[in-house]
């Protein structure tokens, strides 16, 4: 017998998720490198358009006109220095970290994908 399973959607901070302690078995993630890809502003163009699409279905998700930036995980330099936003991005990174140690369970899998955007030969590091 197919059983039909209707995935449930909500939107999160990765530093405060909505789930209590040893919930998941396992956590997959790839969060952002410093300010490596604008991720929020890459995603304004398909917010846009979901939004017009399927924005009267989820409206929670589609509350703003444009993505929500002021909590993102990334070290943007807009209103300080870049030290004040390599120490933001850490602590959020660290942040949503001890998260993911929280919901997963004690013999959970934590798969954590973390990329540059240059690639490095053997040997030729700088």
């Amino acid at each position: 017998m197919n059983v039909i399973r209707i995935p449930s959607i909500f939107m999160a901070s990765a530093t405060e998720l909505p789930f209590p302690d040893n919930y998941f078995d396992a956590v997959f993630t790839d969060p952002p490198y410093y300010d490596n890809v604008p991720y929020s502003y890459l995603s304004d163009f398909f917010y846009v358009w979901l939004k017009r699409a399927i924005g009267d279905l989820y409206p929670e998700l589609f509350s703003t006109p444009l993505t929500p930036k002021s909590k993102e995980m990334v070290a943007y330099t807009n209103n300080r220095s870049w030290e004040e936003a390599k120490e933001y991005f850490e602590n959020m990174l660290s942040q949503s970290f001890k998260e993911i140690h929280r919901i997963l369970k004690p013999n959970g899998i934590a798969i954590i994908v973390y990329a540059h955007k240059t690639t490095l030969r053997a040997g030729k590091h700088s």
